[in-house]
Formats: structure tokens, C-alpha cells, sequence
């Protein structure tokens, strides 16, 4: 079983105290634009609070893997979906879903969207434009965008999100546009003026 020590005490597993394997995991990520080596590694998180050999893997795993963690890739699209006037999540279909409106009115504006109906990938559905802007984004981009099944004809498209190197800046500007066309009249006018102010 891994472990790790501070001071006199002992931890089981690091995932356990969440807080450490952050602090670790960042000051490992930060060294993530070097070639790290697994001495260096184990160096650094020896720095912090005494995380050493396994439990140092461990971190340093936990820390880069993230970005393809279902859990983590829903979390990150709450906090997005969720900064939005008036939202709240709700599940759709049994997938993590966020609407915005009233509750006698509301719409998803996005929705989670994992390994659905053959889709190989994790990805947020969001509104587009109309079937020609969703054809030419796929068409530019296949690797990030697609065409959902049964969701598609609506003018939903998916933005794959278990990929290296995504911009979640692109998909908070996204995820805001879905919003602006599914929020009621009065939202966006005020989100409107807000901006222009």
C-alpha cells in the first residue's frame, strides 16, 4: 500500500488528503514544460511535505492523468457552466446537464456527454449556430469537434474534452454562447449591458 509521511505521522493512500497531492501535483505540473525525470520527480515531491517514491508517482500520475478524468472534466465544466447567471445543473437522459431559466422554463445550455450511443470520447454538447457552421467546424476540426447522435439535427455540437491540450478558455467562450441562445430575452440583455458598462 503506498504511504507517506510528515513528521511522526502517517497517511494511507495520498488521494486521502486531497490537498497534498495538489500541492504536489503542482509543483510537479509546473515542471511539466522540462523533461521530468523520475529522480526529479521523486526530488520535488520530497519538497513538499515529505511525499517520496510511490506516493511521488502516484501524485505526479494523478496530477497529469486529470484532464481525462470524467469526474475532474465534470467538475472543471461546472465551475464554467455554473459562473452563469441563473443556472443550475440537472441531469439529462442520466448525463450531467446545466439549464438556465426559471424552473418552469428552463433549458440545458450544456450538456455532459460520455461515451454516448458509440461516441468513443468525453465531450460538453453545446449549441452551434446551424447544421452549415456545425459542418464546418467538424470539417476544420474533427479531433475537437462532432456531431452527436440524436443531438446533432438540434444544432447541439460536441466539443471533445478528454484530449491533451484543451483550451478551456475556448470551450468557457462556448459553453457562454450556448447560454446567450438558450437564457430568456432578459438575461441577455442584462448580460449585455453588464459588458458594455
Amino acid at each position: 500500500e503506498a504511504r507517506f509521511r510528515e513528521g511522526e505521522g502517517d497517511f494511507a493512500d495520498p488521494r486521502l488528503d486531497p490537498r497534498r497531492v495538489a500541492l504536489a501535483g503542482d509543483k510537479l505540473g509546473q515542471r511539466a514544460g522540462e523533461q521530468l525525470m523520475l529522480g526529479d520527480a521523486h526530488a520535488v515531491g520530497e519538497g513538499v511535505g515529505g511525499i517520496a517514491g510511490e506516493d511521488c508517482d502516484l501524485a505526479l500520475a494523478e496530477y497529469v492523468t486529470r484532464e481525462r478524468d470524467p469526474a475532474w472534466i465534470e467538475a472543471r465544466l461546472g465551475e464554467i457552466a455554473l459562473a452563469l447567471p441563473e443556472t443550475r445543473s440537472k441531469t439529462s437522459h442520466g448525463a450531467p446537464g446545466w439549464k438556465v431559466g426559471s424552473p418552469s422554463s428552463d433549458k440545458f445550455f450544456a450538456i455532459l456527454w460520455q461515451r454516448h450511443h458509440g461516441e468513443d470520447s468525453i465531450g460538453v454538447l453545446v449549441k452551434c449556430g446551424g447544421q452549415d457552421e456545425m459542418a464546418q467546424l467538424i470539417d476544420a476540426d474533427p479531433d475537437m469537434y462532432f456531431r452527436p447522435q440524436y443531438y446533432g439535427p438540434s444544432n447541439w455540437i460536441g466539443i471533445r474534452l478528454d484530449r491533451a491540450g484543451v483550451d478551456w478558455a475556448h470551450v468557457a467562450e462556448w459553453v457562454e454562447r450556448s447560454w446567450r441562445v438558450c437564457a430568456p430575452a432578459r438575461l441577455t440583455r442584462l448580460m449585455t449591458a453588464a459588458e458594455e458598462f
